[in-house]
């Protein structure tokens, strides 16, 4: 007896990864509609984890604006989950359109605090030979 698929998220295989890089384009390109009262911020869209039965979906954003009140971002998309389903569907013409989820990407932030931490040991390191 085979035992019941258990891969984590955009590991089912090429059609699964078409579809997470598909809906990322979607998302991406529509997200400026749906943030039309949010005004200052510029919301990219960095990845997209699929579940292996296409049903839910996990797209995490960035705010590049660095403003650390990205927690208003998430939930005024959250709030407009419907409107992104019906774009999704309306471009992608899917069997069943996943319910989707935001969630904010660290990735960058965490990436420029680190090359600002190498940066200033650099320098540390350049006084302390001269």
């Amino acid at each position: 007896m085979r035992k019941p698929d258990r891969r984590p998220y955009n590991q089912g295989g090429p059609r699964q990864l078409r579809i997470a890089d598909q809906l990322q384009k979607t998302v991406a390109t529509s997200i400026d509609r749906v943030l039309t009262e949010l005004e200052t911020s510029i919301v990219t869209v960095t990845n997209v984890k699929l579940t292996c039965d296409y049903k839910h979906a996990t797209i995490f954003i960035t705010d590049l604006n660095g403003e650390d009140d990205h927690q208003t971002v998430i939930e005024h998309l959250q709030s407009k989950i419907p409107v992104m389903r019906r774009i999704i569907a309306k471009k992608m013409h899917l069997r069943r359109v996943p319910q989707i989820d935001f969630a904010y990407d660290e990735s960058i932030q965490r990436g420029s605090r680190l090359s600002n931490l190498i940066d200033e040991l650099v320098v540390e390191d350049k006084n302390l030979n001269k």
